[in-house]
């Protein structure tokens, strides 16, 4: 698609230039000659067609951008609902939209801008996949048998835990006393 509007835009310029060289090399009025004018005339006609096809293209990036965008953010959901093992990425998302979609975001990522920031926006931080992450490794470590008293303990049994920050920290120990509450409720 960007191949064409450059093509387009090549052609458009070509005939501007092609007027302007027209106009340059008659010193009278073009009116006094019935096939200067014509072709002159032809000319302005074709870079009209040229410039009306450039704009539809270019209103097509739009309306593609909000189609795209609609359905990226149905695969988000669908990623989410499905609740990954792994961190939610951006190709993890893609994975999940059609390919001409994925291959219009990869190859052309400036004409979706609406689409790019909606992408950019699914994507799970650190933060947001610990916090998401903790219920599995609490199931895992009670498969294992393996004592939950605090963050700790979580720490000791999944590396990927051992980056977080102290705010971070604040909030798995705030969630880990919820989820251990509701163990204790349900017991």
């Amino acid at each position: 698609m960007e191949e064409l509007i450059e093509d387009v835009e090549r052609i458009i310029d070509v005939y501007k230039q092609n007027i302007e060289r027209q106009k340059k090399y008659h010193d009278y009025p073009f009116t006094n000659n019935p096939d200067h004018y014509f072709r002159l005339m032809m000319l302005q006609k074709a870079i009209e067609v040229w410039s009306n096809c450039l704009e539809k293209i270019q209103k097509n990036w739009k309306q593609l951008d909000i189609q795209y965008s609609k359905d990226l953010t149905v695969a988000a959901d669908e990623v989410y609902r499905r609740n990954p093992t792994q961190q939610i990425k951006k190709y993890t998302i893609l994975v999940h939209v059609p390919k001409s979609i994925k291959e219009h975001i990869v190859n052309a990522p400036e004409k979706l801008p609406k689409t790019i920031k909606i992408l950019n926006s699914r994507v799970e931080t650190d933060e947001q996949y610990l916090l998401r992450h903790l219920p599995v490794i609490i199931s895992q470590m009670n498969k294992y048998n393996k004592k939950i008293t605090s963050l700790e303990n979580i720490k000791t049994f999944s590396p990927m835990y051992r980056k977080s920050t102290l705010e971070v920290d604040e909030k798995l120990t705030k969630q880990l006393n919820n989820l251990l509450k509701k163990d204790e409720h349900s017991v």
